[in-house]
């Protein structure tokens, strides 16, 4: 990657919680808008504003799963003056409004006290290919090792239709379900295993 471009990316991180515009950010890349917009897109795959979107977003699903403080200050702390805004944005790329995600979290929490790492797999609809990559970024972000996989837990959440009672698993806010994951983890070791691997490539 460019230097000027890794210079920018690293200051968006530091400064989240700013108003970030286009102009700022080609001034610390030393590059002229229409240049630095080219540049930034094709090294990152996205436009500027996107890219801070997204990145804003997924620190805010990382908080709200570890439980840190209100929903509306960390919208206001990564840049948010208008919470709706904020909500929309996260439902569209999360599934789960920030709120509901709070309440859900707090739930498995309490469910596997004494857990050092809560893995959430979220959205039943999602395909098992994109699950597994979603785990996989995870287990890469936490310098978790294969081996390690079974001590942790995952969790499938997905909403629910009130009429259904045949459904095994925990309600929350009357219209989402917690499952256990333990079927899910034996999946994922078993497709992600390095022997595996090298059957697929045999």
């Amino acid at each position: 990657m460019r230097e000027s471009i890794q210079q920018v990316l690293d200051y968006i991180e530091d400064h989240l919680g700013e108003s970030l515009s286009s102009e700022v950010l080609a001034e610390k890349a030393c590059l002229s808008l229409s240049r630095f917009h080219r540049v930034f897109r094709k090294e990152t795959g996205a436009t500027p504003q996107k890219f801070i979107e997204r990145l804003r977003l997924t620190k805010a699903y990382d908080i709200i799963t570890q439980g840190q403080g209100s929903v509306q200050d960390l919208a206001v702390s990564l840049g948010y003056n208008d919470y709706e805004t904020f909500s929309r944005a996260f439902k569209r790329l999360h599934h789960y409004s920030p709120d509901d995600l709070k309440t859900i979290a707090q739930k498995v929490k309490a469910g596997i006290k004494g857990q050092s790492k809560i893995f959430m797999v979220t959205h039943d609809t999602l395909e098992m290919d994109v699950i597994r990559e979603k785990v996989m970024e995870r287990l890469k972000e936490e310098n978790i090792d294969l081996r390690d996989i079974e001590q942790k837990h995952a969790v499938m959440i997905k909403p629910i239709i009130l009429s259904e009672d045949d459904e095994d698993g925990e309600l929350v806010k009357n219209k989402y379900l917690i499952s256990n994951g333990e079927r899910i983890w034996k999946q994922l070791v078993e497709n992600l295993s390095p022997e595996n691997d090298k059957e697929e490539t045999s």
